[in-house]
């Protein structure tokens, strides 16, 4: 009956690290999506000001 119990418990502490460790995967994924968008966004707002501030110089 002991061994019972103790298998039940091992099944939920892994069931919990595995819910817990998707959540942090996703967490992570959606954090590196949103650096490299951040990135490539900046990346153009950045050539669109140095653009626009050439132009200027040349009128």
């Amino acid at each position: 009956m002991k061994q019972k119990k103790s298998f039940t418990r091992t099944v939920r502490i892994w069931v919990a690290l595995l819910i817990a460790g998707a959540a942090v995967s996703i967490i992570l994924v959606d954090i590196l999506v949103s650096y490299k968008d951040f990135e490539t966004e900046s990346e153009h707002t950045r050539a669109n000001y140095i653009a626009s501030q050439k132009k200027m110089i040349k009128d």
